[in-house]
C-alpha cells in the first residue's frame, strides 16, 4: 500500500532506503506530501482526505506488532478511502443534474 501512495519500491537498493522508515515518519507527522507520487495530480476535498486515509492506514500495516490493523480493519478503512474518494464526485454530479 504504501508502494501506490508513494510510487517507490519498497527498497531501494542504491540508495539502501527501506520505504517504510522512509514515509512512515512523514505520513504520522502530517507531511504526506513529502512522500506522495509525484506522478499523480494533486486531489483536494474530500478526494485529498481519502487519499490520506489510504496513506494512514499504510502506515499502520508497517507498525510493528499488535499495532498492525487485522485484514477486517483494512477492508473497512479502503472501503472508507472509496467511498470518502467518491463523495465529492457525488455532490458534483447532484449540483448539474
Amino acid at each position: 500500500m504504501l508502494e501506490m501512495v508513494t510510487g517507490r519500491t519498497a527498497y531501494n537498493a542504491g540508495d539502501n532506503i527501506h520505504l517504510a522508515t522512509f514515509a512512515t515518519p512523514r505520513i504520522a507527522a502530517g507531511r504526506l506530501m513529502q512522500v506522495l507520487d509525484k506522478r499523480l495530480s494533486l486531489p483536494s476535498g474530500s478526494k485529498m482526505e481519502a487519499v490520506e486515509m489510504v496513506a494512514q492506514l499504510a502506515q499502520q500495516c508497517v507498525s510493528h506488532g499488535l499495532q498492525r490493523p487485522n485484514m477486517s480493519v483494512i477492508v473497512t478503512e479502503l472501503e472508507n478511502a472509496v467511498a470518502r474518494f467518491y463523495h465529492q464526485l457525488d455532490i458534483t454530479n447532484d449540483l448539474y443534474h
